[in-house]
């Protein structure tokens, strides 16, 4: 395969690559495996493992482009507080005291884009969910490739308040809205400049979310994903603390085997 037929998804965990690399796969025919959050490998013929998902990949960025230079990369952003709230309702189940206040993604992944290989695509999640025909089109022409008609149909992606729900979070719990300051002290101006969101505009941001007493959590405690979230983690813990992996794997394998056609 010619390494101009790469094409290289480069996003942090939590920014919705999942959307977009479905968008990827009805775009080029190819076979998408979801959960490769930073570097996922894609071309016209099908799906390719180079890296997981390991923190350790973003030390690969800048070697990337040296060894495929003629490889596209598309770059997707996402605003940081929005991963915040994500990664402590999609990992910790709304815990933000567990969420790691310095974010190795951004500084890596801003870098990258401050030096771009010579076919790159830069495309923020808000806006993707705000226009997604137009990113569509956008896409397809940086891939070479004709629009397929079965990805016009904005119905079918998250609406774009979804992308907004940390702000009604933050609003209603100082936790939320405590580590949301805590984390942008971490994050340099300029690197949050080639994100796509300014540090500036993040504070202002922040303090209206400080100023609104009436907003409410953006995911109640009862609800059936909250609830799945929390069962998912106390079988984790449970799972570690009886030291009782290899038997969950073998089950896992086993269950594999049955469902096999």
């Amino acid at each position: 395969m010619l390494q101009e037929d790469l094409i290289f998804l480069i996003a942090a965990p939590r920014s919705g690559a999942s959307l977009l690399q479905q968008m990827m796969m009805v775009c080029t025919s190819a076979t998408v495996k979801s959960g490769l959050h930073l570097i996922a490998p894609l071309s016209t013929l099908g799906f390719y493992d180079f890296l997981g998902n390991a923190s350790s990949n973003i030390l690969a960025l800048p070697l990337l482009s040296k060894l495929y230079p003629s490889a596209r990369y598309v770059v997707l952003t996402r605003h940081p507080m929005a991963l915040l709230h994500s990664c402590a309702y999609g990992l910790f189940a709304g815990d933000y005291g567990r969420v790691d206040r310095e974010n190795p993604y951004i500084p890596a992944i801003a870098a990258f884009i401050a030096t771009p290989p010579a076919r790159f695509l830069h495309v923020r999640y808000e806006d993707l969910l705000r226009d997604p025909n137009s990113h569509i089109e956008r896409l397809c022409d940086f891939l070479g490739i004709p629009v397929n008609p079965s990805m016009m149909h904005a119905s079918t992606y998250p609406v774009l308040e979804r992308a907004d729900r940390w702000r009604s979070d933050f609003s209603a719990r100082p936790d939320a809205l405590a580590c949301g300051y805590a984390v942008l002290e971490t994050l340099g101006t300029q690197d949050l400049q080639m994100w796509g969101n300014a540090k500036a505009g993040i504070v202002r941001e922040l303090a209206e979310c400080a100023g609104n007493k009436k907003a409410r959590p953006s995911y109640s405690r009862f609800t059936g994903v909250f609830l799945k979230r929390r069962i998912f983690l106390g079988f984790h813990r449970m799972v570690r603390v009886l030291r009782c992996q290899k038997m969950v794997v073998w089950v896992r394998d086993l269950c594999v085997m049955l469902l096999r056609d």
